[in-house]
């Protein structure tokens, strides 16, 4: 037998490397689901919030006071006086 070189060490691959096989199982596959699982989620959450972000700029910068005048406007035909108008008109 050939003895070992004081420099090489113990170079035995098990030995060397036991502890990273050990992470080679089951749970590490399952944690990487559960840790994908968690990205999506945070990533979905963040594409609503930016979403809904977008939306609220666009509707500050580019249209201004505009779409709460359209909704304004868009409620007249529901109040009160509108409709003492109409009746008041139909009865001309």
């Amino acid at each position: 037998m050939c003895a070992r070189r004081a420099d090489q060490g113990d170079r035995n691959p098990r030995r060397l490397h036991g502890r990273r096989r050990g992470l080679a199982g089951p749970a590490p596959e399952g944690l990487r689901q559960t840790s994908a699982r968690l990205f999506r989620r945070l990533q979905s959450q963040y594409a609503q919030r930016r979403a809904a972000w977008l939306a609220q700029w666009l509707e500050n910068e580019l249209l201004g006071g505009l779409l709460g005048e359209l909704r304004q406007g868009a409620e007249v035909p529901a109040s009160r006086e509108f409709v003492k108008v109409e009746e008041c008109l139909a009865a001309f």
